[in-house]
């Protein structure tokens, strides 16, 4: 029998899904068990970001805002419960090759990510981030479902 490397750090996908938050409680509760740093990562477009904010936002202003809430909301049940949390926005896609990198730069020992629970012909003419994850990835991946 092989004895299992340590958990040491953990790479959390993250774009505010449904599926997103509940990979977070996943990622919570292994970094726990194991005392593993996590990073969480979000592929970031300000496009995306457009939509409710006053009209003449700059690019800046939603990147500073979507770093913020980043680093301060989504970290905030690690920091609350002493598990040591740090995040990085970054301006590039698709998100799967964001988390593949991000994986491999941070020498990840596990990755998790949420799911959209996209079925049938969305997934297959968009493609789904966490499929394409399992192909790809430098390390375990845990994908966990939205809440029913």
């Amino acid at each position: 029998m092989t004895d299992l490397a340590p958990i040491a750090t953990i790479v959390l996908g993250w774009d505010g899904s449904p599926g997103s938050v509940a990979a977070r409680a996943v990622a919570l509760r292994m970094a726990a068990a194991t005392g593993a740093e996590v990073v969480v990562i979000r592929a970031y477009s300000p496009l995306d970001e457009l939509a409710g904010h006053p009209e003449g936002v700059s690019f800046p202003d939603l990147r500073d805002a979507a770093r913020l809430a980043l680093a301060e909301e989504v970290c905030a049940p690690f920091v609350v419960a002493g598990i040591a949390c740090r995040s990085e926005l970054v301006e590039r896609q698709p998100p799967h090759q964001v988390l593949v990198d991000a994986a491999r730069s941070y020498g990840a020992d596990l990755l998790v990510v949420g799911t959209h629970g996209i079925t049938g012909w969305r997934e297959r003419v968009m493609g789904g981030v966490a499929a394409k994850l399992l192909l790809a990835a430098p390390c375990p991946v845990t994908v966990v479902p939205p809440p029913r």
